[in-house]
């Protein structure tokens, strides 16, 4: 028997969905658009979405126990914190792209590849937005 209805189990899931689907689409693109190299914003945005999953896995693990809040309330902050930081990425790389880059094309398609890999962060704010409302439903 779960402590969750199945609306939020079921919102919870699409949100999760969400971004493997955002993942899988930053990741063909680099394929379609016959990316050869890594930049550092992208490097460093899934390097935030890594982290922001790793935070998720165990909140959701803390989901069974909604007596002890406090490994939820941990994976909230952090979510959010990261998703921050991946704007602050997003920013000056998109920045950089415009000022720098002289192929418009290359603009297009790396500026496409991190706004995907940054709503994926944006995705797992949800999830721990959802994460929060259940807690507080919960407490």
């Amino acid at each position: 028997m779960t402590p969750l209805d199945r609306n939020e189990i079921s919102t919870i899931c699409k949100r999760l969905d969400d971004i493997i689907d955002l993942v899988e689409g930053a990741a063909m693109r680099v394929y379609h658009y016959e990316i050869k190299e890594v930049r550092a914003p992208l490097k460093a945005l899934l390097d935030v979405l890594d982290r922001q999953v790793a935070a998720l896995r165990e909140g959701l693990a803390a989901l069974h126990d909604l007596r002890h809040p406090e490994p939820l309330r941990e994976c909230i902050v952090k979510v959010h914190t990261l998703e921050n930081e991946a704007d602050d990425i997003l920013r000056p790389a998109i920045g950089n792209l415009f000022r720098e880059e002289k192929d418009p094309r290359l603009i297009l398609k790396w500026k496409e590849i991190y706004e995907h890999v940054e709503k994926a962060t944006d995705r797992c704010e949800d999830v721990a937005d959802h994460i929060e409302n259940v807690l507080l439903e919960y407490s």
